[in-house]
Parts: structure tokens; sequence; C-alpha cells
């Protein structure tokens, strides 16, 4: 069977996708190695509008509810359906899964999303959500009156702590360099903070626990050889992401960052191949935006198939 869309991921940016490819009465097959990607892992979300609150993992359970309630919509979701290869054929695009599976679709949209770095340390993997956090625009609000660690040394780091200070009373930057890097007024803006504290040449070794929350981090001192431990009710890793366009190939042109640019219209450099939400090189990498960039491409989609259409009927 050849789709009239196979959309590659299944967080906001490709369920949202679904959701209008499905409505607008286009055959969809969703591909995915997981259900809604770095969303389904935020602790709360409270900045999606008309909902006030609601966990990550709930927001995206919606979602794929109600895309898969719709006739036109097949979702096949797993470590199986991870992509092996994107490529071009002769009436589309042909895709390879983990599985040895292949299938074929007319268009494409590219919502693969991106992964955190992670830390790769004893505590981590266990509490994500639970303490651990890899956003701090998404996760913040909910650290208001506690002590958090930050783990990172750049820009991103630096603005975590500036947006936690907001609500944090006592926040720890744990950088394996001697000094923070950001934006200058940042910078400023944290040194003249007493309750945040930059621990340089800190390389964070374990998240402690008491098996249901997170009770401190412990890290080796890179100058001392020590290793010191610091009570936190909280860490947020930010030492960056990693868009995962690995297996797109020649099919997209990449930024230097790795992620695919695309259009106003939200196509990459092939026709009939789109891409949305934090896989691309779209300001903000936000809930709220993947859905609207989903959106924006599913509509896209349709307008080039007309097209096409349209192209042949007039033969």
């Amino acid at each position: 069977m050849t789709y009239d869309v196979i959309i590659i991921g299944a967080g906001p940016a490709g369920l949202t996708a679904a959701i209008y490819t499905g409505r607008n009465r286009l055959k969809t097959l969703v591909l995915s190695k997981d259900l809604g990607g770095q969303a389904a892992v935020a602790g709360e979300v409270g900045n999606f509008p008309g909902i006030a609150k609601i966990t990550g993992a709930e927001l995206v359970r919606l979602m794929y509810e109600q895309a898969t309630s719709l006739n036109f919509v097949e979702a096949k979701i797993g470590a199986g359906y991870s992509i092996v290869s994107l490529a071009r054929g002769q009436d589309g695009y042909n895709i390879t899964t983990q599985d040895g599976n292949k299938y074929g679709g007319q268009t494409v949209i590219i919502t693969a999303g991106r992964d955190p770095k992670k830390l790769n340390i004893p505590g981590e993997k266990e509490f994500i959500g639970r303490g651990v956090s890899y956003c701090a625009t998404c996760d913040a609000p909910f650290f208001k009156n506690r002590t958090v660690a930050v783990v990172g040394g750049g820009n991103s780091a630096s603005k975590a702590a500036d947006m936690l200070s907001r609500y944090a009373t006592k926040i720890y930057v744990l950088t394996i360099d001697e000094d923070l890097g950001g934006e200058t007024v940042i910078l400023e803006k944290i040194k003249s903070l007493d309750k945040i504290t930059v621990v340089p040449f800190a390389h964070a070794t374990q998240i402690l626990n008491d098996k249901a929350k997170v009770t401190g981090i412990e890290y080796r001192d890179g100058k001392t050889g020590e290793t010191q431990q610091v009570k936190v009710d909280g860490v947020l890793v930010e030492i960056g992401s990693v868009p995962n366009t690995q297996h797109f190939g020649g099919l997209v042109k990449l930024n230097q960052w790795n992620e695919i640019e695309i259009d106003n219209k939200n196509s990459s450099k092939m026709p009939g191949l789109f891409a949305a939400g934090d896989v691309t090189s779209i300001l903000g990498k936000q809930i709220v935006i993947a859905a609207g960039e989903g959106a924006k491409a599913a509509m896209a989609v349709s307008e080039y198939l007309t097209t096409q259409k349209n192209k042949i009927d007039a033969k």
C-alpha cells in the first residue's frame, strides 16, 4: 500500500499533523520508535493553551487518541518502527523500519524530534520526569521554593539558571569548566543573585535519591579529584540536545546544528518531503510550537497533493 503521507515521529508535531491529514481524508501512517518523544517525559505542562496543567504523557496520549480515532490514520509505535532508511522512489518515498518492513508514501513529514544529551550517570534515567528534567522552560515553575542543580556550562545552562531564579530558592550550577558561559547580560544577572552558586570543575557522577525522590547530586572536583555532594530537590540537565536527522541522508539540507532547514511551508529541498517540530531549524523547541508546525506541515501536504493531482488531471 502507498499512503498519501507517512509521518515519521509521534510527538506533538507528528500527532498534530496526523490529526490534520486525517481530517482531510488523507491516508496517513505514523511511524515512531516511541510515543511522545521528549514531551512524554515532561513532568507537568502548564503553558499549553486551554489546559492549565497536565503531564506531558497525558497530553501526548490525548493527541494520540484524537489522531487514531480518525478512520484515515494508522499508527505503528514501538522500537521495531524506528526508521532505518528514507529514500526517494518513483512515486514518492520509501521507508524501511528496524523490523525490516517497507512502507511507501506519496509524501513524508519528518517530525523525528531531538534527544537531549544525557549524563549517563546512576539515578538519572530512573528519575526522568520525577525530579530530573531536560527542559527549563517546561519545568522551571515546578521547582518553586526548592533547591535545584543545573548541570551544564554553556548558554542553555545559564539561561536555565536565570529562568529557575524566578522560582527556586537556591540554584547550584555545575560546570566542568572554570567559568559559566553564556550571554553577557544573563551572566551579569547570575553573578548578582545570591541564590545562584556556580560550581566550577564539577563533573556530575551520581543523582542521589531515597527511591521516591531526588535528594541530591554527587560530583567529582576536576582539579582536586575529591567527591562532593550537594542536597537538591531536582536536577536540570542542560548539556545540549541532538536532532534525529541521521537517517535522512542527502534528502534534506541541514544547518550547522544538524537541524533540517525548511521554508515557510515546512518543505525541505525535496518535493513532497516536509518537516516540522524540534527536528527543524525553527525558533523555539516547545510543545505548542511543535504542534503548530505540525499543523502547518499537514496543510502544506494537502496543498501539494492537490496540486499534483491537478497536474495529472490536466494531462
